[in-house]
């Protein structure tokens, strides 16, 4: 005979009580299970253009047990402090003084976010002007946060929808982030049909997504619009997706995901992307910035970037993304891939 949820859990936190908001979670989605079993179809995938009877996750589990689930749970603090570190070394070979626009999507609870602060004020500190543009579908999550960051220079929160037009005054962008928070957008394929159109020539892409599980799927059976994203075979699914179906989301937006085979890109429950958008040879995309900041103010050209790399694994794909992506906004660069330098 198996021991009960709640034995279960109370040994999972004896052992390790990093886990307490998955157990509570699971708990509180038990109590809940034979509600949302008993309902009809309709409940968890409703008909196109219909409002789903389901609760928010928001109503079933609160709000500050999801932050804690989605910011400070061991596997959410991987996918964090991953996309943190890609970062660091993004603006390490960054130009001096280039404007950095860096736009996260998704705000999964804001730990991104706060995390990304003192990244931006190293930046700043090496005369890199970065900014940051949080962007989310979800009108509660954006009103929560953009609150806390209202007198935040370099950071902004928006509102968007699938169109993404919210963001044309606000990019183009050199770099997209997203840590756990592509899979809560609302209408998430057209929305990243539509992305390319805000990337400048050369952007990178940091993207670290949920696998499917059945944890998720228990936990947050209930929660509308779970179940409401695709049919396959006529069983719904939820709206994790493996890494090869993001790679594939992401293309449709002219996004390409680079290699990233490698211990380092491997995360605990979690998938890496890292991605280039490519210049468009039959389209240009200038700014009055880009312009501007294209020569000094004596008008000499812009200083050639060097970018250091090992000559294998993951920090030589990331070394050589990142020399291909200046080189294709047409900024001078060097890729120095020996590893007598490479101090990564």
């Amino acid at each position: 005979e198996l021991p009960s949820l709640n034995e279960i859990t109370t040994a999972i936190l004896e052992e390790d009580p990093a886990w307490q908001a998955e157990c509570v979670m699971l708990l509180r989605a038990a109590g809940h299970l034979t509600d949302w079993l008993a309902a009809d179809d309709d409940h968890l995938v409703p008909a196109v253009g219909e409002t789903a009877p389901a609760p928010t996750a928001s109503a079933v589990f609160s709000p500050a047990l999801l932050e804690h689930f989605h910011c400070a749970a061991p596997e959410a603090e991987s996918r964090i402090a991953c996309i943190v570190a890609l970062m660091r070394e993004a603006i390490r070979a960054w130009p001096v003084g280039q404007p950095l626009r860096i736009l996260q999507l998704g705000i999964a609870a804001g730990g991104l976010t706060r995390a990304l602060e003192p990244v931006l004020a190293e930046a700043g500190n090496q005369a890199t002007r970065a900014r940051l543009v949080v962007a989310d579908t979800d009108e509660s999550w954006v009103s929560r946060l953009a609150t806390l960051y209202t007198r935040s220079p370099g950071i902004e929160v928006v509102h968007v929808d699938a169109t993404l037009d919210a963001l044309t005054p606000l990019g183009p962008f050199d770099i997209v982030v997203s840590a756990g928070g592509l899979h809560g957008l609302e209408n998430i394929a057209l929305l990243c049909a539509n992305l390319g159109g805000h990337l400048a020539d050369g952007a990178l892409a940091f993207i670290a997504e949920i696998v499917p599980s059945a944890f998720h799927d228990v936990v947050f059976a209930g929660t509308q619009g779970w179940f409401d994203a695709v049919l396959v075979d006529g069983v719904p699914r939820g709206r994790l997706r493996d890494r090869e179906r993001w790679t594939a989301l992401l293309a449709t937006g002219g996004l390409v995901a680079a290699d990233a085979e490698s211990p380092r890109a491997a995360l605990p429950g979690g998938s890496l992307i890292l991605a280039t958008h490519p210049a468009a040879e039959a389209q240009t995309r200038t700014t009055a910035i880009d312009e501007q900041d294209a020569t000094s103010s004596e008008g000499a050209p812009a200083e050639p970037a060097l970018v250091l790399g090992p000559t294998t694994g993951f920090g030589h794909t990331l070394a050589k993304t990142l020399h291909d992506a200046l080189c294709a906004r047409g900024r001078p660069a060097a890729l120095d891939l020996s590893p007598a330098v490479y101090r990564g």
